[in-house]
């Protein structure tokens, strides 16, 4: 027969092997808050097993948020594949940022060498590794991670390049973002080359 409804959830044999469960994987003297927690965020003593095993010492708290942003073993030594071994802090940065294996090899492939802050600050601004090629296919070199984020926060993309230079101008890297921040548009510099400045390099 099914439970009495006034029966304590704690008293079932689940919960229980739960909370024995929790123990053998390290979890001791939890509150009855935390055990509550872990369970709805669906964190077993399976887990927190494994993510010991790949070398983390994790709290409740980092538990949770591991679990909340669905990373699992499999991400963590997928992520490590590329070379890169973030802690714990950073791994769950990178996953709430979505940035996956994949988004690291193809940033790789595309000329660039990013450190894991790198690589969340360009997922951030939403540069891919298309955007990456493009910039590098018009000249734009060398360029690294820190460079690619200064352009895109100033909306800098290959049409802006591409009017800038039909005025005549070839500006830098490095001019075409101070010339964004001062919002300099190739409309501007016509008028001004219209206006008798014609030596404007």
């Amino acid at each position: 027969t099914a439970p009495s409804p006034a029966e304590p959830p704690s008293s079932s044999p689940s919960d229980g092997s739960y909370v024995d469960g929790l123990k053998s994987a390290g979890l001791k003297d939890l509150s009855v808050e935390e055990i509550i927690s872990l369970k709805i965020h669906e964190v077993t003593p399976e887990y927190i097993k494994a993510m010991r095993r790949d070398g983390f010492d994790p709290t409740i708290h980092d538990l949770i948020a591991m679990k909340v942003q669905g990373i699992s073993p499999e991400y963590v030594h997928d992520v490590r594949a590329t070379g890169i071994n973030p802690v714990m802090h950073e791994l769950i940065a990178m996953k709430v940022q979505g940035i996956s294996p994949e988004y690291v090899r193809d940033m790789r492939a595309a000329g660039l060498n990013p450190s894991i802050h790198d690589l969340i600050g360009m997922k951030v601004q939403g540069i891919t590794p298309e955007y990456v090629r493009e910039m590098k296919s018009m000249g734009l070199e060398p360029i690294d991670p820190h460079e690619l984020i200064s352009m895109k926060v100033q909306g800098i993309d290959p049409e802006y390049v591409r009017a800038i230079r039909a005025t005549g101008l070839n500006p830098s890297l490095h001019e075409l973002i101070s010339m964004r921040v001062q919002d300099v548009t190739p409309e501007y510099i016509r008028t001004l080359k219209s206006a008798g400045l014609t030596d404007l390099q």
